[in-house]
């Protein structure tokens, strides 16, 4: 496997209140990285999360999944998620959509169809091994954590 990035800084998850399960890596060499998300394109901005959000068509891609479209139902929602040597981590403000994600799909950027960009894929519920609800933190809490802006 070849390295493209490395890590540049993440948010570290604690046992108690969470906005945001992310990282951000620099790119080794600029030549291998596009901000085109494959299938989407380009992001055009950020969407804020207001309750106008739920019931919104939303879209991403994953590793695993590729890309994917479902629905906002619900926002400003608390997660609670067990993580190894954290213990339980309560996430709040999270957008939870329906079920459009897999394990290896951590990361994901989510964006409305009009590709604004409203959150970040951490998790999903799952019963039976079928993902019945998938979880972001807000895209701006992230953006913010890990002092970054977004490509458009």
């Amino acid at each position: 496997m070849d390295t493209i990035a490395t890590l540049e800084r993440f948010v570290r998850v604690v046992a108690g209140i969470n906005s945001a399960d992310a990282a951000v890596a620099k790119p080794i060499r600029l030549d291998v990285v596009v901000p085109d998300i494959p299938g989407i394109g380009r992001p055009r901005g950020i969407r804020r999360v207001a309750p106008d959000l739920i019931g919104a068509v939303v879209q991403k891609v994953g590793r695993t999944t590729q890309h994917t479209i479902g629905y906002v139902i619900a926002i400003d929602a608390t997660i609670s998620i067990d993580y190894p040597n954290v213990g339980r981590a309560l996430f709040v403000k999270t957008i939870v959509t329906t079920g459009m994600s897999k394990p290896g799909d951590s990361g994901s950027l989510l964006l409305d169809i009009n590709r604004y960009a409203v959150g970040l894929l951490f998790g999903a519920a799952m019963i039976n091994r079928e993902t019945v609800a998938t979880f972001h933190n807000e895209v701006t809490e992230v953006l913010d954590a890990l002092r970054v802006d977004l490509i458009t």
